[in-house]
């Protein structure tokens, strides 16, 4: 006997119904429901509207019928019926799914989380050799699966309540001492989508199990599942996490850094091939869902030439574009070794593709612009390196600073004062490039710099000025400083950099150093 949202006393009442053993709700144990249920598979065969068919690894039926004389709600009719002979003892030996589901409909309602209503499920019998059972529920009205809604085109607000409405029935789920190990977009609907009061109402509850949540790597694997079941921008994923912590009192940050962890590794550790092996490296931020996409089957990206930035023999960089509204497209590089001078010392090292992803994500720490790195791997096979693989965000209207300065009029004096200032802020922070040419540096919309192509990138415990300007040499080498305009712009850059930096307080000065430099 269970206490429900409404405030009813809701209870299992066994009857038997012909040759069928039942559990039926007490809200519809009425004699025009036993009729129905003497011959279930009557039922099933007289409905002509098949809802879903999923041959794996179960034959599960689920069908929608109206009766008029017994509940003015359509009923949802779901057989579970085993493929297998071994599945069918095995069900003879615990209670059937369909009870199973039954009572965990009636606990949820008693933690005041919403389910489809049952009305009644039945144990298993033997048919043609097989175990069989039913579940019979009503249906949801004025819902629709999570998959339909995230496929419209509804507003940031109305996101922002599922995500958050979502993060409430999983915090009911975990205080209550349950685990979701099926959240798929498929087992959660939203009701009441066009309304203030969304709901989350949860469907196919055999995923549901009983599991102590009293420790935060249960509950952050629990959430990994989901995360990675259910496709979630980053910003999303942020708004789950900070209200689930703030609920449960937990910190947003750590629990971040969990699910980080528990979700890497859910990430298959082989690629195409039987002998290679791929080991990712990720970040500390959550990752959208395409790129564990990419992670699992980076080849596949790489095919389709028209999205291809380069190809040589030494490396292949490839757009990926967004799978959701709202995300980014992503970069792929992967490393061809073309040259056996790279492979052979990438046997001694970290392959160039882990160490710009380490060094990304250092000067991401030190507010520095770059393109986000988001994952890196390598496939050695007995150590010998094969391929490399670096996923990153791709800046949006990106531009190349030797395009921009091929085009007839472009805003050098912006394009010079924003990049003086980058490049100051990178040598006051003991950063050095040491492969700063024109072709690695971005310029977004706004005009404003990102630093990629950071393998060389190097860290010092002081910069001294002999090797900031040699970084700025080898950028000056990199343009057409013959031009007048160019000249009058590198004026300015130096006066911005001096102002910037510290280290450094005279133009002139720092002009005859670039010049050296130039001259070796």
């Amino acid at each position: 006997m269970i206490q429900s949202k409404n405030s009813q006393i809701l209870r299992s009442v066994p009857i038997r119904a012909g040759a069928w053993k039942w559990q039926v709700n007490s809200q519809f144990h009425r004699t025009e429901l036993v009729r129905y249920l003497e011959a279930p598979e009557k039922l099933v065969e007289s409905c002509t509207e098949l809802l879903r068919l999923d041959p794996r690894p179960r034959d599960t039926l689920v069908f929608q019928r109206m009766f008029s004389d017994l509940h003015p709600v359509p009923l949802i009719i779901k057989r579970y019926r085993a493929q297998k002979m071994f599945a069918s003892l095995h069900d003879r030996l615990r209670p059937s799914r369909a009870l199973s589901a039954f009572e965990k409909a009636l606990a949820l309602g008693a933690i005041k989380i919403l389910s489809a209503t049952t009305v009644g499920a039945s144990q298993v019998r033997w048919r043609a050799g097989r175990a069989e059972s039913y579940l019979i529920t009503e249906q949801i009205p004025d819902a629709c699966p999570l998959r339909e809604f995230r496929a419209t085109n509804c507003d940031i607000g109305k996101q922002r309540r599922v995500i958050r409405k979502l993060a409430d029935v999983m915090v009911r789920l975990h205080e209550a001492g349950w685990s979701h190990s099926d959240p798929s977009l498929s087992n959660f609907f939203v009701q009441n989508c066009d309304g203030e009061e969304i709901r989350i109402v949860l469907i196919d509850l055999d995923g549901i199990r009983p599991k102590r949540m009293d420790s935060l790597s249960v509950m952050s694997g629990d959430l990994a599942q989901l995360f990675l079941r259910i496709p979630m921008s980053v910003s999303e994923q942020c708004w789950f996490v900070a209200h689930y912590g703030r609920v449960r009192n937990i910190s947003s940050r750590k629990l971040r850094a969990v699910l980080t962890r528990e979700m890497a590794r859910e990430v298959p550790a082989l690629i195409q091939g039987k002998t290679r092996k791929i080991h990712w490296q990720t970040g500390p931020d959550f990752l959208p869902k395409r790129v564990w996409a990419v992670m699992k089957k980076p080849e596949s990206f790489l095919s389709d030439a028209e999205l291809h930035f380069k190809n040589t023999r030494v490396v292949t960089v490839a757009r990926v574009p967004a799978a959701l509204k709202g995300d980014p497209d992503l970069v792929l590089r992967r490393l061809n070794y073309g040259k056996f001078i790279h492979r052979l010392k990438d046997v001694f090292r970290p392959s160039r593709a882990q160490r710009a992803f380490h060094r990304g994500i250092l000067l991401e720490q030190n507010g520095i612009a770059t393109a986000r790195a988001l994952a890196a791997a390598d496939v050695r096979v007995f150590g010998w390196p094969c391929a490399a693989y670096l996923i990153t965000e791709q800046i949006r209207e990106a531009q190349p600073l030797s395009r921009i300065l091929n085009q007839s009029n472009p805003p050098l004096k912006k394009i010079a004062m924003h990049l003086a200032s980058l490049l100051a802020e990178l040598h006051q922070r003991n950063f050095s490039h040491r492969d700063l040419k024109s072709s690695n540096i971005l310029f977004d919309g706004d005009w404003k710099p990102f630093l990629i192509d950071l393998d060389g990138l190097s860290h010092f415990r002081r910069l001294n000025n002999q090797r900031a300007s040699a970084d700025l040499a080898r950028l000056a080498e990199s343009v057409c400083i013959n031009e007048k305009k160019i000249r009058t712009a590198g004026l300015q850059f130096l006066a911005q950099y001096c102002r910037q930096r510290s280290a450094v307080s005279d133009p002139r000065r720092l002009a005859r150093e670039i010049s050296a430099q130039m001259a070796l």
